[in-house]
């Protein structure tokens, strides 16, 4: 996607975001990494009330996304922020098989 197609997309999210009003999304960031997690620390995804995302932690963290979604309707309700360990450790993840090794902690808030 070019430059200026992204800009201009995350322009008119932005602007929905804040017509919406406060509670609505929640921002998920990954804050440590340990072993063998492909995240990314400083990685975002943001989520909807309805479950739709934006970004992504990366390639690989489909398992981090969908458990880091399960928590995220707690912080949408509650309008508190939590910090959040999720062990991967020896779990294995379809279809490839990987093994996964450790752990991830990530930051979600309310926006």
């Amino acid at each position: 996607m070019k430059q200026s197609r992204r800009v201009a997309k995350m322009s008119g999210f932005i602007a929905d975001i804040l017509k919406s009003g406060l509670g609505s999304y929640a921002l998920a960031t990954i804050v440590s990494t340990s072993s063998a997690i492909p995240c990314k620390v400083g990685a975002q995804v943001l989520f909807y009330r309805d479950g739709h995302t934006e970004g992504t932690f990366g390639e690989g963290c489909s398992e981090v996304e969908a458990e880091t979604g399960r928590r995220v309707q707690r912080v949408l309700n509650s309008g508190k922020p939590v910090l959040v360990e999720i062990d991967l450790t020896g779990k294995v993840i379809e279809p490839d098989d990987i093994i996964c090794g450790g752990k991830v902690e990530i930051f979600i808030e309310l926006l």
